[in-house]
């Protein structure tokens, strides 16, 4: 796919200039390029990560807040069988500007890098009606 340039009139380094239908049909594969993937943002798999039951069956939240923005907050945590401390971030869906697309791909970049030595490892993720953990 060219640049915007070359969208616009042809690569100026060859001296050659595109005709009217090589850029509506390169037009036409970057905007499919935008639709394939936001089809692929809605079809993130969660498989391996995603628990169904409810968060407080596995962990006891305790009151410090390890930090806080607009849409979620962090949570020190303790993992009910194992008593390891886990920081916990909650994600409130309800709130104006949060889009579960967006939060889910974090999610999954952080699942695919966990076996990394030097990022945070994400163990699980919990959804219930208004908050993903």
């Amino acid at each position: 796919m060219g640049s915007a340039a070359s969208l616009l009139g042809g690569d100026r380094s060859s001296g050659t200039s595109k005709t009217a239908e090589e850029i509506e049909l390169e037009a036409d594969a970057l905007l499919k390029a935008e639709v394939d993937e936001d089809t692929a943002v809605q079809n993130i798999d969660l498989t391996g990560i995603e628990n169904t039951g409810y968060i407080a069956d596995y962990y006891v939240f305790s009151d410090n807040l390890l930090g806080r923005s607009m849409n979620n907050l962090v949570r020190l945590s303790t993992h009910k069988g194992t008593k390891r401390n886990r920081a916990i971030k909650q994600y409130n869906l309800k709130a104006e500007g949060m889009s579960l697309q967006k939060v889910k791909q974090q999610v999954m970049l952080l699942r695919d890098v966990r076996a990394h030595p030097n990022v945070v490892k994400l163990y699980e993720t919990f959804v219930d009606k208004t908050n993903l953990f």
